[in-house]
């Protein structure tokens, strides 16, 4: 009596069919891919987020009655000049910290898996930045696009200042800056 083979699961082709509308196989998705895109996702829904923030509905003359109101209970009766000086430095610290977290999310992005010896890395700095002017000249364009909004290539610099902070604080953190400062010593 020979012995039994073991029975092989159909796969590719086999299991969907010979006829004129079989499937073909489609090549498996590399985990790295997967994961490259899983570590890309963080970023990218900032940026949404960042693009969404840009409508009209966050637009000067819409966020100025409520935070009018805000800034009047904080400090009570102010002059117009005093309150639109206070509208606006909310409105462009927003523009710095909204970056500030783009550019330090998709620096860890570009960055992927290193080694705790070496957390600056040059290359994954300047798809930061890339990723961040993008971000910010899509943005820009897409404000010159609304009735209550305008473009500036002022927030385009505050937007990239704010992509920078987070960069330098890893600059000078990471344990390879410290080992040259303290060879220099």
């Amino acid at each position: 009596m020979p012995a039994a083979e073991p029975k092989i699961a159909e796969s590719g082709a086999a299991a969907r069919g010979n006829g004129p509308f079989a499937r073909e196989a489609l090549p498996p998705v590399s985990f790295s891919l997967r994961r490259q895109v899983w570590r890309w996702m963080p970023p990218v829904l900032w940026m949404v987020l960042i693009l969404l923030a840009s409508s009209d509905s966050l637009g000067a003359p819409k966020t100025e009655g409520w935070l009018r109101k805000i800034l009047a209970a904080i400090f009570g009766a102010l002059p117009a000049e005093k309150l639109h000086v206070l509208h606006i430095l909310p409105r462009k610290a927003g523009h710095l910290v909204a970056y500030a977290i783009l550019g330090g999310l998709s620096y860890r992005s570009a960055r992927g898996p290193m080694p705790a010896t070496s957390w600056w890395s040059r290359r994954a700095a300047v798809y930061a930045l890339g990723f961040s002017l993008a971000t910010a000249l899509l943005d820009e364009l897409r404000q010159l696009l609304t009735e209550t909004r305008s473009g500036s290539a002022w927030d385009v610099a505050l937007d990239m200042a704010g992509a920078l902070l987070p960069l330098a604080i890893i600059w000078v953190a990471s344990p390879r800056q410290k080992a040259k400062a303290a060879a220099e010593i």
